[in-house]
């Protein structure tokens, strides 16, 4: 029986392979939090709105209790954009469709004239 020997291997890579894998790299390191962070603060900026405009929060998420054993988002939307904190926040499972029943539901109160503005996040990290 012969022993193997680790050695180290170089690989060139050209500057467009490398700046995939290191992109790559950054997103796997991104958590739920930091994505609904990242999303929220987007929607926001797009829409011209502050968060103390928002009336109503609905997170759509399969998994995060599974994953992460986090189960209530609706809340952590407050905890990563302050401005969010105190407004009604709910969080929508569905498998597959939970992001859309996120949607159907903000859409629901803002047809009922419950609110005016809703925000709706769709947020996964799957391992």
């Amino acid at each position: 029986m012969t022993s193997a020997t680790a050695r180290p291997m170089s690989v060139k890579l050209d500057p467009e392979t490398r700046a995939r894998i290191e992109r790559l790299a950054e997103t796997r390191r991104r958590t739920a939090h930091w994505m609904m962070r990242e999303a929220i603060e987007g929607a926001l900026a797009d829409s011209g709105l502050d968060a103390g405009d928002i009336d109503t929060v609905h997170v759509g998420n399969a998994f995060s209790e599974l994953q992460r054993q986090q189960g209530h988002l609706g809340a952590m939307a407050s905890q990563v954009v302050p401005g969010l904190w105190g407004k009604p926040a709910m969080r929508h499972e569905g498998a597959c469709a939970s992001s859309s029943l996120a949607v159907l539901a903000a859409m629901a109160e803002l047809e009922a004239g419950r609110y005016d503005v809703a925000l709706v996040v769709g947020v996964e990290e799957q391992k």
